[in-house]
């Protein structure tokens, strides 16, 4: 959309999460919240390791592609999904100012296998798993 809403594009040291957690020697499970301005799926490619130990992760996803190869939602669940986590909440939104339409939302994603999917009941507990 141009500098006036984008900004100016400029170089940044990176340093990939995987490479924190081994040097600080850090030890899981982890969360992971992720807002990157369009971003969010290149910082997930830095914590491949990490995301192996990791149950819980938060990503602020845009319905629109508001940024320049930014993902939007269905890029972002599929790449989870991937992954081997689902959407499991939504926190926050954010509708844009030129129609009123949803633009941005937190998600919350679980790993699909893990602790918070453990049971599927709508209700009530079910006891015969």
């Amino acid at each position: 959309m141009g500098t006036n809403a984008d900004g100016y594009e400029r170089t940044v040291p990176m340093i990939a999460i995987d490479e924190v957690i081994k040097e600080k020697e850090l030890n899981g499970p982890y969360p992971i919240k992720v807002d990157a301005q369009g971003a969010e799926l290149n910082v997930l490619d830095g914590c491949q390791q990490t995301l192996r130990d990791t149950e819980v992760v938060v990503l602020e996803v845009s319905m629109f592609q508001f940024m320049k190869d930014a993902p939007q939602f269905h890029d972002v669940v599929l790449y989870m999904k991937e992954r081997g986590f689902v959407a499991y909440d939504i926190i926050l939104g954010w509708n844009r100012p030129l129609d009123n339409a949803l633009g941005q939302i937190d998600v919350v994603f679980v790993k699909e296998s893990g602790k918070f999917r453990e049971n599927h009941s709508y209700a009530t507990m079910n006891l015969s798993h």
